[in-house]
């Protein structure tokens, strides 16, 4: 009789923890994919727009320099680039879409593995 419970309860665990297992495996993608949120709502499209071409080929190399020492430093610099650049505009308008455009340009890059990304 304990050998019949223990049989019944095997096969009844083993197709769980297959769907579990499926199921993880089928979702562990997913769960990389990182949300940027939605556009940066306080920035005026005019200024989004001014920014645009610089903050996208400067997003475009963070993406380059991935796991790279040098990266902080790039950014930084690139920072003070635009902050130089476009210094009627408010920093911390040019800081949320240089942020928003860079998780965007990052997560579009599928030569990088979702753990990387």
């Amino acid at each position: 009789m304990l050998r019949h419970i223990w049989e019944k309860s095997a096969l009844t665990v083993f197709p769980r923890t297959m769907i579990f297992a499926l199921t993880l495996a089928f979702t562990l993608p997913a769960i990389a994919q990182v949300n940027c949120g939605d556009q940066p709502k306080d920035v005026p499209p005019d200024v989004q727009q001014k920014l645009s071409g610089d903050i996208q080929g400067k997003a475009q190399l963070f993406t380059k320099l991935l796991g790279d020492a040098g990266l902080t430093g790039k950014v930084d610099a690139s920072r003070n680039e635009v902050y130089q650049k476009y210094h009627n505009i408010d920093k911390s308008q040019i800081d949320r879409y240089m942020i928003w455009v860079s998780c965007q340009t990052i997560n579009a890059d599928h030569s990088l593995s979702a753990v990387t990304r």
